[in-house]
């Protein structure tokens, strides 16, 4: 690794980058040279030198070879120049404010909604078994469809997934061949530095069981006291942290309550290793075939 990027190369285009970097952080430890000009680490404590602000010093330069923007466009929140990304998050923000996500909740609620509708048109009554990552995916297009643009991508009625819903997943692979490059030691102009997050959230010195799900974790629960809360950042962490976060949690929590009131389920492949899949820039969720039974709940009198 410190002598060329020829493996790192090789994990990003073999869709498995975590999984690699995961297994270097198990044999080196905390902090490893995942490449000859880059670091990565899985301290709790690096996620605000490395993605915060200090006064005086802004943000860290970000790397030119993922944050690039497309030649001859505009650049987009995401690659744009820290004073342009201040000036679009400032915009976006109210947006994404949770008194406006509560003014939208009716629209959001709608397409939650029309998936109970449509799971309960497709399983038979509990006889068959449904994809809930599709279903899942769906909804989630519809209503950012609608809040963004002011009309959904029509996932939910159409049972499948827009055009340009399946251009945005079959060019994320695209995507990760475009950003691997050999740079000659000459022109190695800076350290790279970063947290894996999959490590992190997932490495023995910051998590009992760590493999492990344990909502209980998150409550006062003496087993996980020593639990380093501080290395898991789903959403990352600083200034260019996700925007959608309230958003996600407002999805979240009415799906997840919707789902058990309506339903019993049952997983139709239990032994399947949902960990072991292809990343590229988002993970390749294999198909979620999960057994609905409808519920039945009495009449209070």
């Amino acid at each position: 690794m410190a002598a060329t990027r020829l493996p790192y190369i090789r994990m990003i285009l073999g869709g498995r980058f975590p999984q690699g970097t995961k297994a270097l952080h198990q044999q080196y430890g905390d902090v490893v040279r995942i490449a000859p000009d880059e670091l990565s680490f899985i301290d709790g404590a690096a996620w605000k030198p490395i993605y915060g602000t200090r006064v005086g010093h802004g943000q860290k330069s970000k790397d030119h070879r993922f944050y690039a923007p497309t030649p001859g466009e505009a650049p987009s929140i995401i690659v744009s120049n820290d004073a342009d990304h201040s000036r679009f998050r400032r915009l976006l923000s109210h947006a994404f404010s949770e008194s406006s996500l509560r003014s939208q909740e009716t629209i959001i609620k709608g397409y939650i909604d029309l998936l109970m509708q449509r799971l309960h048109e497709n399983i038979d009554g509990g006889t068959s078994t449904v994809d809930m990552v599709a279903w899942y995916n769906f909804t989630t297009f519809d209503i950012i469809g609608d809040l963004a643009f002011g009309e959904p991508f029509d996932c939910l009625k159409n049972s499948e997934y827009h055009q340009w819903v399946s251009i945005i997943f079959s060019s994320l692979k695209y995507g990760a061949y475009a950003n691997v490059s050999v740079w000659p030691s000459s022109q190695r102009l800076f350290e790279f530095v970063s947290v894996s997050h999959l490590t992190a959230s997932h490495s023995p010195a910051n998590f009992a069981d760590a493999e492990q799900f344990i909502p209980e974790r998150h409550l006062d629960n003496p087993r996980f006291a020593n639990d380093s809360k501080t290395a898991m950042e789903p959403f990352s962490f600083g200034p260019r942290n996700c925007i959608g976060r309230d958003l996600t949690y407002v999805k979240m929590r009415i799906i997840l309550t919707r789902m058990v009131f309506n339903f019993d389920r049952e997983l139709d492949q239990p032994e399947k290793n949902w960990m072991d899949r292809e990343c590229f820039v988002l993970w390749n969720k294999p198909k979620l075939m999960i057994k609905l039974k409808p519920r039945v709940h009495s009449k209070r009198s």
